[in-house]
C-alpha cells in the first residue's frame, strides 16, 4: 500500500519545462479569460506554473507560452499585472539576498 501523504507535488514550468516542487513555482490562473496570480495555489480554473526567475519571467512576457498553457487569448492589461507581481517578487529577492 502506498503512503500518499508523503508525496511532494511536482509541477512543470511552462517556460523552461523543468520540474520543480509546487511551492517553489508561481501559479497563474485563467478565470473568465483573465490572468490572475494564484498566491494560495487553490483557485479554480486552468493554471500554469512558472519559476520566479528573471530568465523565465522575460520569456513568459511575450505571452505565447502562457497563451498556450492557459488556452486563452492574452490581454495586455493582464500581462502588465503579472509583470508588476514578478517585479515585486524580484525586488524582494534582491533585498533579501543583498
Amino acid at each position: 500500500m502506498h503512503n500518499y501523504k508523503n508525496k511532494i507535488p511536482i509541477r512543470t514550468c511552462v517556460v523552461c519545462r523543468t520540474t520543480e516542487m509546487k511551492h517553489k513555482l508561481i501559479r497563474l490562473v485563467s478565470i473568465n479569460n483573465k490572468i490572475v496570480v494564484d498566491q494560495s495555489a487553490k483557485l479554480n480554473g486552468r493554471g500554469a506554473y512558472v519559476h520566479a526567475s528573471k530568465s523565465c519571467f522575460t520569456k513568459l512576457m511575450d505571452g505565447t507560452k502562457l497563451k498556450n498553457a492557459l488556452r486563452i487569448e492574452i490581454d495586455t492589461n493582464d500581462l502588465v499585472a503579472v509583470k508588476d507581481y514578478f517585479e515585486q517578487i524580484m525586488s524582494t529577492v534582491e533585498v533579501n539576498s543583498g
